[in-house]
């Protein structure tokens, strides 16, 4: 009255009361002309008021016929006459009629974009400052398109950014501190998360791990209760149901509307498989009723379409911020007829548990239907049976959106019957089918133990029932009892043909499970159990065509499963060339499910592994194509991505490859092989500092991961002398992990190992590393191959002269004649001697892989191990008062290099004369040596360096070389006793070089 005046608030009443003239009919609502939106029978009324009282009152009613609209179970479409008042209030400049009448827009699905945009816009021109209008417009935008749509059919989804997304970044951009807005960001990727957690599940993780953040960014900044809703849900699609019920039960304690808080939290609870505490959290909820649930005037914007039955998918309330305080607001502001639509069924291959109405499924905001059924779960089926009602009613406040679906749940009562030992009372029901359900509740829990003592029980009682062998075999491959899988679903195949000899899509479906629980347990009869499908499911599909199209899909799926399991198994096994086209068969029936009402399961599975195989046999254009679909159907998977920048490096583009393998890293910062190739492909592109870090990282999120730490050593090593610490360290580490690397080419490698993909893509799965063997360590070699002979003729020393025999009869006439040489007669100084062990040594590591400032030092090393040699003998003899002379020994040098040339160095260091004979200047370098190879494998082992093993060998090879007793070298003048300690040590030394001391 105060706003119309009397006269026109009578004419206003009377549309009001009138159904038929109050409605607003727009059926394009797109067409040029259309908006401002016009109400035939209420504007000449509005436009006979004086403004003046729009603009005073007209906020008010606008706001009060809005209310009236959003009361739960209200009969009053009020909606359009809230918009025709508010639209002229807001038009005289008010703020808050803006607000409410963008408030209204937002909550009817006929708006369109353009129209939103508009009066977002005006809000903002006329509430600046006010983040209200882009929060507004933004969560109408997080429910009606949570994702952004495809750009073509083959696609699932747009990689672009969402309208909602969009929207939010946009209001955290310009509020980075601000509640509202961070936990508006939130719910933005956690509704872009819900919309893809079955058809994308690594896309919908990242936007899961998004979301966490952005509520985790409100909490920090005060925002610890706004948050907690989507924090929850976050957590609980994390696997962390635990940490989302202790964040919410001190939540739900205080608020005076818990309603939404209690349905996470009995979500929560069911999660962590705490089912007494999912028992007594629904127990509240029903009896607080309608009562636990917002219904003031603030409300929240959820457009037809946001409500789902599911608790952790529905977006109906608010998913964060008002979780406790909104309450829902659902209207049209126009009418525009039309609809239709259809769902889809999918096959899951051996699936973790089936869906069952009334018995699996979180629907919390049903909960007495909900205690009852965690009752059950918590082992007190008797309680739960306790005055069942004749049926469910859900306590939100709005019968429509209840959010209780349960129509039936006279299975979930016979099942609370069998379990507490009743006689099954419910009429229509088998005992097979109660049996069912009952082990399929546990398996929905995650109870497989339970699920399996249930379905034994069954199959005890009805031992000629297809159904429970079936089931108890699904359990055990759920269980990875591969065996008894196998045996399972044999023995339910045989039982289903003598149930019914016709039956041939009942036993092909078993032969295919008896055929992937073969193939799980590496069983060699998988193939031809599984070749034969192939060509029956063909045979059903094209005879079925005529008669049952849906079971001839069913046939469909058979083959295409039998072609996927026999191309993954002939891949594994490298028979490449079959694989390929037992791919290409399935790849054939994937048109056949198009637009069905069955459809294969993750197609993407067999796109990836086809890729695979042939990118192998060099088929790169097909495996970019396959490669290519597979990330199409989840741009996000680290498995997928890392396919592809495989198929990317093959063709030679690194930036490609890296870019891929940087999303892989975005989606799974674990996945330490794209670290790997991302860190080669970089170090290519000339990025060494980026390179680096991808390799630290690779070795970070898998410690034990050698080809990493080899990666690393050699990146560090070809950046110069300043990095050989790093290097050796790195390498070190490499080396100890897999020790074929030591001669590995020092080239940065990629990863060529494969990720073992399966149907069930919402985990990653664990890669099957495959390194190749090479060629054993040469310094090794030869060090045990010297201490052996320095061994052998150490004894032959000891125990006979037979050794000096030999040396007086065939090498001191060679010396000999090499000295009466007056060419060669020049080259008895012990500097060719020193030269020539560097040249033997060097012969010898040049044949294994090592860079160059690693040679460098390694020379070093050597140089000073041969010095220390020459000045020990001096001091010694100074000691010993003898006269030396050391000089170059000529056939030692001519075996010293060819043992060298073919990597097996033999030391022709200068031998040494003394006068008179002392054993000690003969025996001190080859004690020293042997000591000093000794200290170095210690250190070694503590410290892992290529480097520091590499100078221990050369140093036990020097050792060893002089102590052979063969003519002028020092073991033929050590003497018995300097022999045997000498054997000792370079025995000592050996052992502890290899690692068994």
């Amino acid at each position: 009255m105060d706003a119309l005046g009397a006269d026109q608030a009578d004419a206003f009443m009377a549309v009001l009361a009138s159904p038929d003239d109050l409605a607003i009919t727009v059926r394009d609502p797109d067409a040029e002309g259309v908006y401002p939106y016009r109400h035939p029978a209420l504007d000449p009324i509005l436009d006979a008021v004086p403004v003046r009282g729009l603009l005073t009152r007209g906020t008010t009613l606008g706001a009060a016929l809005t209310l009236l609209a959003a009361r739960p179970n209200s009969e009053h479409h009020t909606a359009p006459a809230a918009y025709a008042v508010l639209r002229r209030a807001a038009r005289a400049g008010d703020c808050a009629a803006q607000l409410n009448l963008l408030l209204l827009l937002a909550a009817d699905i006929n708006t369109t974009a353009s129209v939103l945009g508009q009066e977002q816009d005006r809000a903002k021109d006329w509430c600046p400052d006010d983040p209200t209008p882009d929060w507004l417009v933004g969560q109408t935008q997080l429910r009606r398109t949570p994702v952004a749509p495809a750009e073509s059919e083959d696609v699932v989804r747009s990689t672009q950014t969402s309208p909602g997304i969009e929207t939010m970044q946009s209001l955290v951009e310009r509020n980075p501190e601000d509640v509202v807005a961070l936990t508006g960001l939130g719910d933005a990727y956690l509704s872009a998360a819900m919309e893809l957690d079955e058809k994308q599940p690594f896309s919908a993780r990242g936007f899961f791990r998004r979301a966490l953040n952005a509520y985790n960014d409100a909490v920090e900044h005060g925002g610890r209760r706004e948050a907690a809703p989507g924090l929850a849900r976050s957590l609980l699609a994390l696997g962390r149901p635990e940490r989302a019920a202790e964040l919410l039960e001190p939540l739900v304690q205080d608020s005076a509307s818990p309603g939404q808080l209690l349905e996470l939290l009995i979500a929560a609870h069911e999660s962590a498989r705490e089912f007494n505490k999912a028992t007594t959290a629904a127990q509240r909820l029903s009896e607080l009723g309608p009562d636990a649930y917002p219904t003031g005037n603030v409300m929240l914007p959820v457009p037809q379409g946001s409500y789902s039955p599911g608790t952790t998918d529905d977006m109906f309330l608010a998913l964060s911020l008002g979780a406790d305080r909104f309450a829902p607001l659902n209207e049209h502001v126009v009418e525009n007829p039309e609809g239709g639509g259809a769902d889809v069924l999918d096959i899951p291959f051996i699936p973790p548990f089936h869906p069952t109405d009334g018995v699996t499924g979180t629907f919390a905001a049903c909960p007495d239907w909900a205690w009852r059924r965690n009752a059950v779960l918590a082992g007190d089926p008797a309680r739960a049976l306790e005055n069942w009602p004749s049926r469910f009613e859900g306590v939100r406040p709005d019968r429509s959106k209840s959010g209780c679906v349960i129509v039936s749940a006279d299975v979930l009562r016979s099942v609370a019957e069998r379990a507490s030992g009743r006689a099954t009372i419910t009429p229509g029901l088998t005992v097979d089918e109660v049996a069912d359900a009952h082990q399929n509740l546990f398996r929905w829990s995650g109870d497989l133990d339970g699920a399996r003592r249930i379905a034994q029980e069954w199959a005890s009682l009805r031992p000629d029932s297809a159904l429970a062998h079936r089931r108890l075999a699904e359990i055990d491959y759920l269980n990875e009892k591969y065996d008894e899988a196998a045996a399972g679903f044999d023995l339910a195949a045989h039982h289903a043909r003598l149930a019914d000899w016709g039956d041939d899509l009942t036993v092909a479906q078993m032969e295919l499970a008896r055929g992937a629980a073969l193939a799980a347990g590496g069983r060699e009869e998988a193939e031809s159990t599984l070749r034969p499908l192939v060509h029956q499911g063909t045979a059903g599909f094209a005879y079925q065509q005529g008669q049952n199209y849906r079971t001839a899909l069913e046939f469909a799926a058979v083959s295409y499963y039998a072609c996927l399991q026999l191309g993954d198994l002939e891949r594994r096994s490298d028979r490449l060339h079959a694989a390929a086209e037992d791919y290409e068969k399935a790849l054939s029936w994937l048109p056949t499910f198009t637009d069905r009402d069955i459809k294969v399961d993750r197609p993407e599975v067999l796109h990836n592994n086809a890729a695979l195989a042939n990118l192998t046999l060099g088929a790169l254009d097909r495996a970019e194509e396959l490669a290519t679909r597979a990330l199409e159907a989840d741009p996000e998977s680290p498995l997928f991505l890392m396919t592809s920048a495989f198929v990317a490096e093959r063709q030679g583009d690194d930036a490609l490859a890296a870019q891929r393998n940087r999303d892989a890293l975005r989606s799974d910062p674990s996945a330490y092989p794209a670290a790997n190739d991302l860190g080669v492909e970089l170090a290519r592109l000339g990025e060494d500092e980026a390179a680096r870090r991808a390799f630290r990282q690779s070795v970070a999120a898998r410690p034990d991961y050698a080809l990493g730490w080899f990666n690393l050593g050699v990146l560090e090593s070809s950046l110069g002398p300043g990095r050989l610490l790093q290097a050796q360290n790195a390498l070190g580490k490499a080396y100890a992990l897999d020790p074929d690397l030591r001669d590995r080419r020092r080239e940065l490698t990629i990863d060529a190992s494969v990720y073992r993909t399966a149907l069930d893509l919402s985990k990653p799965l664990p890669p099957a590393w495959s390194f190749a063997g090479v060629e054993r360590r040469a310094t090794v070699a030869s060090a045990g191959l010297l201490a052996t002979l320095a061994l052998g003729l150490g004894l032959a020393r000891a125990t006979g002269r037979r050794g000096s025999e030999l040396a007086e009869e065939w090498l001191d006439p060679l010396s000999q004649r090499l000295e009466s040489m007056p060419v060669l007669r020049r080259l008895g100084h012990p500097g060719w001697a020193v030269a020539a062990t560097a040249v033997t040594f060097l012969a010898a590591a040049v044949r294994r892989p090592v860079g160059w400032t690693e040679l460098s030092a390694y020379i070093v090393g050597l140089l000073a191990l041969t010095a220390a040699t020459i000045c020990l003998r001096e001091a010694v003899a100074r000691r010993s008062r003898a006269a030396v002379k050391q000089s170059t020994w000529l056939p030692g040098v001519g075996f010293g290099l060819v043992t060298g040339a073919v990597g097996y160095p033999w030391a022709p260091l200068p031998v040494v004369a003394a006068r008179p004979e002392t054993p000690r200047v003969h025996l001190a370098a080859s004690v020293l040596l042997a000591c000093i190879a000794l200290l170095l494998f210690v250190e070694s082992a503590w410290l892992a360096m290529p480097l520091t093993s590499a100078w221990a060998a050369t140093a036990l090879t020097m050792a060893a070389s002089l102590l052979l007793p063969v003519g002028p070298l020092d073991g033929a003048h050590a003497g018995k006793a300097g022999i045997a300690a000498g054997a000792g040590v370079v025995v000592t030394a050996l052992l502890v070089g290899l690692g068994l001391l």
